[in-house]
């Protein structure tokens, strides 16, 4: 039980973590888009 729930933590923080690193990586090549 314990080893499922740490699994399905892992995957669920891996989700969002790749979530946030495409949210943040899309808003500077929006500010550079709008730079320049």
């Amino acid at each position: 039980l314990m080893i499922r729930e740490m699994k399905s933590y892992l995957t669920n923080l891996q989700e969002f973590r790749l979530n946030f690193v495409r949210r943040s990586a899309n808003i500077p090549a929006h500010l550079c888009a709008r730079g320049h």
